[in-house]
């Protein structure tokens, strides 16, 4: 256990030296940011597109984390020729595929938080600075003082980023949740773990291919696992039309037992991306099945992945 935590710990220096990560979270900090000056534009409820432009970046930076860095994890070991002087010390590769897979998990999940703080810091901050609510407030000023200057303004902006900052620290840790936050922290929380499937995939596909191809896997993956529930759609259809022809064509009967295999193997990700919760529901429910799902299935790509990398052979 202990040979995982050094490796776990070393992966994570490693990933955090990456420049990759730098410019893939400063778009995302920018983009959630960014969500304010949208949510200006929208006709309608802006603080809805504001959560919804922040959440979706948060999980899109968050995959993208996870695919651009998780592809090279063992790849580089084995093309760097370092895999040698590791697997001849007494470190069993099991702990070795484990440790690169809780690094990775643990710098993705710092990413995460910074974006979260970020995220709700901003949702804070435009919740003061929205028009109205300033216009409210001047106008309580100039009726006080009888005007107000343009150093006046230039000063509530400097207060409501001030104020945002203690404000989105506490939405974070819970404490006097807003209508404006309310169920974001369950969502991100749920994403979380359709990140830990993701990077357990990420490190499966680098344990046997070259980045490229492992990129590519990984990709597809997310894609289908995002779509898992549609294939079970496209699947009932399939079968309706089978039951309609009296089940003689042997194409549709095909069809469907491909799409059923690969609902069955594909991770369920859509599951996971709970962003309508976050925005439309008035308490975000427990999600007892999806948590368990969240934790074998990773466990179960990481078994694979360690069965495979023990028995490779790097002469």
């Amino acid at each position: 256990m202990y040979s995982i935590f050094v490796i776990a710990l070393n992966t994570f220096k490693e990933a955090i030296r990456n420049r990759i990560l730098y410019v893939i979270l400063l778009f995302a900090i920018l983009i959630i940011i960014s969500g304010g000056i949208m949510g200006d534009l929208s006709v309608s409820a802006p603080e809805d597109l504001i959560r919804s432009i922040g959440l979706f970046g948060i999980n899109f930076f968050s995959i993208m984390i996870a695919v651009f860095i998780g592809i090279g994890l063992v790849y580089n070991e084995i093309d760097k020729k370092t895999i040698y002087t590791i697997v001849s010390k007494p470190i069993d590769r099991t702990h070795f595929i484990l440790g690169k897979y809780f690094g990775l998990l643990l710098t993705i999940y710092a990413n995460v938080i910074i974006m979260t703080l970020f995220f709700l810091m901003a949702i804070h901050y435009y919740s003061v600075v929205d028009q109205q609510t300033m216009n409210d407030y001047f106008m309580h000023l100039a009726s006080q003082k009888g005007s107000y200057t343009q150093a006046d303004i230039y000063m509530y902006y400097v207060k409501a980023l001030l104020g945002a900052i203690p404000k989105g620290a506490g939405s974070f840790f819970g404490h006097d949740p807003t209508e404006a936050t309310k169920n974001i922290m369950t969502v991100i929380s749920m994403n979380c773990f359709e990140l830990a499937i993701i990077v357990a995939f990420a490190i499966l596909f680098s344990s046997f291919s070259t980045p490229i191809l492992s990129a590519f896997m990984t990709i597809m993956t997310f894609l289908v696992g995002r779509g898992n529930e549609d294939i079970i759609r496209y699947v009932w259809k399939l079968q309706d039309k089978i039951q309609a022809s009296g089940g003689a064509d042997m194409t549709l009967h095909f069809k469907a037992a491909l799409a059923q295999v690969i609902a069955l193997i594909a991770p369920n990700l859509s599951i996971f991306y709970k962003v309508s919760d976050a925005i439309y529901e008035d308490k975000a429910p427990i999600y007892g099945s999806e948590i368990l799902y969240g934790v074998i299935y990773p466990a179960a790509v990481l078994t694979l992945a360690c069965l495979i990398f023990s028995r490779r052979n790097f002469k």
